[in-house]
């Protein structure tokens, strides 16, 4: 993982988007990446964990959320088990969010979420 400058940042506010493994803001922030997250999430009460796609800022895991996909946790799941799924779910959820902000779907600039659990989209928008 690498921290994008500050100064890259304020110059491309609002235009670098990122994802995360987890459902955000649950199991976000430093230290959160890769296995960590997929641990913190089986060592959870959770019954779902998923992929976030959000705004960069400057605070780690903190910017708007663009979108998410539900993931299922099973009581049978280890890191390495929930790992796998959540990152099928990321291989669909980030091309689908650039493509929908390339088409002006997504505002980067309007503050929204859209979730898609699974293969439902759901169009509906929340003000967050």
């Amino acid at each position: 993982m690498q921290i994008v400058e500050k100064g890259t940042l304020r110059y491309y506010r609002n235009r670098i988007v990122n994802i995360h493994p987890s459902l955000l803001p649950r199991h976000g922030g430093e230290g959160m990446y890769g296995r960590y997250v997929h641990e913190a999430v089986i060592n959870s009460d959770d019954d779902e964990s998923g992929a976030t796609v959000h705004v960069v800022t400057e605070k780690i895991d903190k910017g708007r959320i663009l979108t998410q996909r539900i993931v299922r946790r099973y009581k049978i799941d280890t890191p390495k088990t929930l790992a796998k799924r959540v990152l099928e779910a990321e291989h669909k959820l980030y091309p689908e969010t650039l493509i929908e902000i390339q088409k002006g779907k997504i505002d980067l600039d309007y503050d929204c979420t859209r979730w898609w659990e699974g293969e439902v989209r759901d169009t509906k928008f929340w003000e967050r």
